[in-house]
């Protein structure tokens, strides 16, 4: 009898020793993720300052573009959509007209004087994204560089290097930051609400060959993992890609794909978890066929 108590004791002693460290090693695991969260929470703090640009870098990267929108826009506003022009040069009416895009007046012989890198404007109504886009072999040239090489914080809009400079693949990925101050592709977060999509549906690229509506199709939030590992930034992945948007998208577009259509992906940061991107995918719509 005596035995049989002795034994009980020892394995209620062992039960509770074994309790105790459990307790322990899940309080200690617990401590270990407060500590990790924090030291998430603090590098996105990082981010976020790193990239609230101070009112006298906002006002560098303000006096550039106006340099340059100057020099490139001779009268100022844009003007109305007709008539098509190319490098200052009015193309004659024999061209019959697909959608309508409005005529910034874009003189690319000049814009290629601020840089030969250039080979795009992209432009967005009533938001800050109305600048040019860079093509390079230095894919990290532009992240922290204006188009005329000015060192920013800003950097400039850049395609995908393994991409076309003329548009001419069937998906074409522009790269830019998710600035606080709303500039670069700082207000592209916006489409993550039908109500900003609705507002926005469209935007406008314009080539030295021709110029775009860019009718917006899907919006969604992936991580760099799944982008890289499944190499979704080239064309031959393009049918994964535009399934995968479709599955995920933040808003409803009319815009319907069709097996022709180029597509661009215009990516940018967002936090809604580490190395999280968003991407902003559009149908080019040639202004005349």
């Amino acid at each position: 009898m005596w035995k049989t108590i002795i034994q009980r004791l020892i394995m209620l002693w062992l039960f509770i020793l074994l309790t105790l460290s459990a307790l322990a090693m899940y309080s200690r695991g617990l401590h270990d993720n407060q500590q990790a969260g924090q030291i998430v929470e603090e590098t996105y703090q990082a981010i976020d300052e790193d990239v609230q640009i101070s009112d006298e870098t906002d006002q560098v990267i303000d006096e550039n573009y106006e340099r340059l929108y100057g020099a490139l826009r001779p009268n100022g506003l844009p003007a109305p959509h007709m008539p098509y022009w190319v490098n200052g040069n009015e193309i004659p009416a024999v061209k019959k007209l697909n959608v309508d895009v409005p005529d910034l007046k874009l003189d690319f012989e000049a814009l290629k004087t601020v840089s030969e890198d250039t080979v795009a404007w992209l432009y967005s109504p009533d938001t800050l994204i109305d600048y040019p886009v860079m093509k390079t072999d230095d894919y990290e040239y532009y992240l922290y560089r204006l188009p005329d090489g000015t060192h920013d914080i800003n950097g400039a809009l850049f395609i995908d290097f393994n991409n076309a400079h003329d548009f001419s693949d069937k998906l074409t990925v522009i790269y830019g930051h998710n600035m606080r101050s709303g500039k670069m592709f700082g207000t592209i977060s916006g489409y993550k609400k039908q109500k900003y999509f609705e507002e926005h549906p469209y935007m406008y690229l314009y080539t030295e060959s021709g110029n775009y509506r860019v009718d917006l199709i899907y919006g969604f939030v992936i991580s760099v993992e799944q982008w890289q590992d499944r190499a979704l930034m080239y064309e031959t992945n393009l049918d994964e890609l535009l399934e995968y948007a479709k599955n995920n998208t933040t808003f409803t577009s009319e815009a319907e794909y069709t097996g022709g259509d180029k597509v661009i992906a215009l990516a940018t940061c967002t936090y809604e978890f580490n190395n999280a991107r968003y991407l902003l995918l559009g149908l080019l719509r040639p202004e005349y066929d």
